[in-house]
């Protein structure tokens, strides 16, 4: 389970108190939103299926809304996810998904929108190409497996993170320092 809680009901103080219990487990060749429950302004707006079902995955993504705005106005939020096993899930993506290097633009998910836009390969690319770039281009911090969860999409390879005793065990640190700085910091600030 991860739990992320930012002081909910803990401290009196102004804004919004709301949470989520959200549950994923596989179903088929899919992970489905099998339970969700909350309180206060805080919902599942929709779940959706980016890379597909298949033998693949089939990973769900789920769109969070909070309409009050959010953490800048005080609101504190606790979310509680549950992953069944061999569950597939998005746990968070980086704020803007652009990384600057010393040089420049490091990396920018933007860039593969148009991967994002069409399922449908054009006639001029192979359809298994397209489709590894469509996966490719899912990005955000993944829980893979108990313990070991991957940031994806922001550099040509995946950073890997395995929870040690004393800290973070840290597998392929990417292609640029800013890509892996930057993942290392949304895995920290996700997961602590």
């Amino acid at each position: 389970m991860i739990r992320l809680d930012t002081q909910l009901l803990r401290d009196p103080a102004p804004g919004w108190d709301a949470g989520l219990e959200i549950a994923l487990a596989r179903r088929g060749d899919c992970t489905r939103l099998v339970h969700a429950r909350h309180w206060g302004p805080l919902r599942v707006q929709r779940p959706f299926y980016p890379t597909g079902t298949g033998p693949e995955g089939g990973e769900c993504h789920l769109y969070l809304l909070h309409p009050p705005g959010g953490m800048v106005t005080g609101d504190r939020l606790a979310i509680d996810l549950a992953l069944a096993e061999g569950a597939r899930g998005l746990v968070t993506t980086h704020p803007t998904g652009a990384f600057d290097g010393p040089l420049g633009t490091a990396w920018d998910v933007a860039e593969y929108d148009f991967l994002r836009d069409s399922e449908e390969a054009p006639e001029s690319v192979n359809p298994s190409l397209w489709r590894q770039g469509r996966l490719n281009a899912v990005h955000g911090l993944f829980e893979v497996a108990e313990g070991i969860w991957q940031c994806r999409g922001y550099d040509i390879s995946n950073i890997t993170f395995i929870e040690g005793d004393t800290g973070w065990i840290v597998i392929d640190p990417l292609t640029t320092e800013s890509t892996a700085r930057a993942c290392l910091a949304l895995a920290n600030e996700t997961l602590g």
